[in-house]
């Protein structure tokens, strides 16, 4: 049906713009584009007194709807209609969005008598509407001829103004595309969260569960803010309805951001920046708290909206930092969130005035959050692929290992003899291996004390040479003679205390006793310092501080400098510009 079709997509486009007089003559009309409007700042005018108000005070819509953010006048817009036909023409008018919560409409036709008088909007119950449906609908008779319709709208929400004048059947055609599209639209979130749910109970990952309630309350804020909500299970509650808005625009912020948290694990790979996402969503809650009790219902939907913008750029700002941290698995956090929260955030400037109300624009947070919601899915998909990739690969192992078991026990007496050979052989392999490695380290132990000694012997050998110089010149004082003694005894001094940390080092010890990781891995380092100061490598310490560890140290301290010489030795081959070695501390339970 051509007609169909072009009413569907004049809906999902929205696209049509009118100058003077709006045809009533014609299926569909956008009423608000191009009508005058006027800002009644005390509420005090009434339909006498606005009609004698001048036209220059007057000014024009530009644009579909009419956008003034967040205002308490009222607004009366002036709109004219053109009937070519003789007798009256019955015709529906809708609004959009749904939170007007008062509309006015007065129908005066060209001898200046009002013909029509009906009033509606988000404060009145369903029951006492004209046309009972989740829009505020109204039922005009057009007068033939030329006629003006004036409309009064007053709301504690964002105050945005869209209406169109329909013929009826094409009005109720047009409500079964936009059935097919929140159908659509619902039922492929509520089938990724039943997909989601049961990995839940699968698996048992409370990932899986964050994400469910993620997306459940999207939808619910979804259902709210585009008047399912109230139509169906709080029609005679208007008040409640309004303020659903609010609560459940603050609970998709925070369901939002702990799923981002859960998602990236940020406790584990960003601490700080954990604790203070903990405390913006405290912020946020104290604010929706705080914004209800002393600022009503007003001021809390206002800054739900506002949480809205900055929860879509905290997000995404938080799915960079944590790649860029090594989080590899924060790239499909970013990637499937990306259209998400740029969709939230255009419906927030939406329906604050920011931006043209157009249907895409308006519904651009369902669209984004579909695209979100998939590939959030298909990523927490590929990682339930994993886990069962793991789990084969384990379960293969076990039953190669139980196979193996019985081979063995079926050889077991024809081998014996072989395996205790080949084991004792191992042994001594092992051995003659054990003793090798010690020889190499000790080996480089040595070198390490040679380097150690050789530079203040050097230095001690360059201060006595310059001291018997300065004396064959005679300019050898007492106080440079003080000068050498002081300089030489420095040196001295600290070959002293090299000698006693390796003396200490070799020293047996074959007892296992408890001390600070943090405190050997610093003799370590002091051991190793010249070898290092001089590769020119930078050493960082990070992880828990005052970790305990019975072993034996010496043997701990043995294996720590050679993993250390080992990269020293790689990054003075490999050429390492602005070498760094990072040694982390973690206790693991």
């Amino acid at each position: 049906m051509p007609g169909a079709r072009t009413l569907f997509i004049a809906l999902l486009l929205g696209v049509a713009f009118l100058h003077g007089a709006a045809d009533v003559s014609r299926s569909h009309a956008h009423l608000i584009a191009g009508a005058d409007y006027f800002e009644d700042r005390d509420s005090q005018h009434t339909i006498d007194s606005i009609r004698k108000v001048e036209s220059s005070k007057f000014h024009q819509v530009s644009g579909e709807a009419a956008g003034f953010v967040f205002s308490s006048s009222s607004y009366w817009f002036r709109i004219a209609l053109e009937n070519p036909q003789k007798n009256p023409l019955p015709r529906i008018m809708d609004f959009r969005p749904t939170w007007l919560d008062q509309i006015d409409i007065w129908v005066v036709d060209h001898a200046g008598v009002v013909t029509q008088h009906l009033n509606g909007g988000d404060i009145y119950p369903h029951s006492q509407r004209e046309i009972r449906h989740f829009q505020s609908l109204f039922s005009l008779n057009v007068p033939s001829g030329a006629s003006t319709v004036w409309i009064r709208v007053a709301t504690r929400d964002p105050f945005v103004v869209a209406a169109g004048l329909w013929e009826p059947a094409d009005f109720y055609r047009g409500q079964n595309a936009l059935f097919t599209y929140t159908g659509l639209l619902y039922g492929a979130l509520l089938a990724l969260v039943a997909y989601n749910l049961f990995l839940f109970f699968a698996l048992r990952k409370r990932l899986y569960l964050f994400y469910v309630l993620y997306i459940s309350v999207f939808l619910v804020m979804n259902f709210t803010y585009n008047g399912y909500s109230a139509y169906l299970f709080w029609s005679d509650s208007p008040e409640w309805g309004n303020w659903a808005h609010g609560v459940f625009i603050y609970l998709f912020n925070l369901f939002g951001i702990l799923f981002a948290l859960v998602f990236l694990d940020t406790k584990r790979h960003l601490p700080r920046l954990h604790r203070a996402m903990v405390g913006f969503v405290a912020l946020m809650a104290l604010t929706a708290l705080i914004s209800a009790i002393f600022g009503g219902y007003t001021w809390m939907v206002r800054s739900a909206i506002i949480f809205v913008v900055f929860y879509s750029s905290i997000v995404f700002w938080l799915g960079v930092v944590s790649w860029y941290e090594g989080n590899r698995t924060a790239f499909y956090f970013i990637m499937a969130t990306t259209a998400g929260l740029v969709g939230s955030a255009l419906t927030a400037f939406t329906v604050s005035g920011g931006v043209s109300f157009r249907f895409v624009t308006y519904h651009a947070a369902e669209i984004g959050m579909v695209l979100d919601a998939i590939l959030l899915s298909l990523a927490l998909a590929n990682r339930y692929k994993t886990l069962e990739n793991e789990r084969d690969i384990l379960d293969f192992k076990r039953r190669e290992h139980e196979m193996m078991l019985e081979q063995k026990e079926h050889f077991a007496k024809e081998l014996e003899l072989r395996i205790d050979e080949a084991l004792e052989k191992n042994r001594r392999q092992e051995a003659l291996m054990i003793k090798q490695y010690q020889k190499a380290s000790l080996g480089n132990l040595i070198g390490v004390i040679a380097h150690q000694l050789k530079q203040p012997l050097t230095a001690i050998g360059l201060t006595v040479q310059d001291g018997a110089d300065r004396y064959r010149l005679g300019e050898l004082d007492q106080d440079g003679v003080r000068e050498v003694e002081k300089n030489v005894m420095n040196h001295i001094g600290f070959m002293s205390e090299t000698i006693d940390e390796f003396r200490n080092y070799f020293r047996p010890d074959k007892k296992k006793k408890s001390f600070l990781l943090e405190s050997c891995l610093e003799k370590t380092l002091h051991l190793l310092q010249r070898p290092i100061e001089q590769a020119g490598v930078a050493i960082r310490l990070e992880g828990n501080e005052g970790c305990m560890l019975t072993s034996f140290e010496s043997e701990l301290q043995q294996v720590l400098i050679n993993l250390i010489s080992n990269a020293v030795d790689i990054f003075k081959e490999r050429s390492i510009e602005a070498p760094r070695l990072t040694i982390r501390i973690e206790e693991m339970k």
